[in-house]
């Protein structure tokens, strides 16, 4: 397995390590907007956003990889209720994350160093679907050695 999908497997394993505010298994999924069928469960999914590299020395890689966690949930599209307590797990990701070394299987761990929420959640999954979809970049900083 690639760096990057190494440290997307990372970021899933962490988030079913801890106890968040909402109860969620994540999965890793290439889809992260999809509409959701439950109406009473949290999805939390964990997939690649993108991934950039440059040669930091003779013997070695920097590499920028961005890993994007979705939530979703049915909501009722008159309540603010479930939109705030997904905004607020949101939240929790971000303080979990950043600042943090993830350690990998096979590299050094990476550095979670930035986050962008852009755009923090799909209006039109509110009213298309009845479902809140927020999201959060989580920018790692991963040093591998060139083979």
């Amino acid at each position: 397995m690639d760096a990057a999908m190494e440290l997307v497997n990372a970021v899933k394993t962490r988030l079913n390590s801890l106890a968040f505010s909402q109860t969620f298994t994540a999965t890793r999924v290439y889809d992260l907007t999809a509409q959701v069928r439950d109406d009473s469960i949290t999805h939390v999914n964990v997939g690649l956003f993108e991934e950039d590299g440059e040669i930091a020395s003779r013997g070695s890689t920097t590499d920028e990889i961005a890993v994007n966690i979705a939530v979703r949930r049915k909501c009722d599209v008159d309540s603010n209720d479930v939109p705030d307590a997904m905004m607020a797990l949101i939240e929790e990701f971000k303080g979990t994350f950043l600042g943090e070394r993830l350690e990998t299987a096979t590299n050094g761990g990476a550095f979670c160093h930035g986050f962008a929420r852009k755009p923090p959640y799909f209006p039109e999954h509110i009213r298309k679907y009845r479902q809140f979809t927020g999201l959060i970049t989580l920018r790692f900083t991963l040093s591998l050695a060139l083979p």
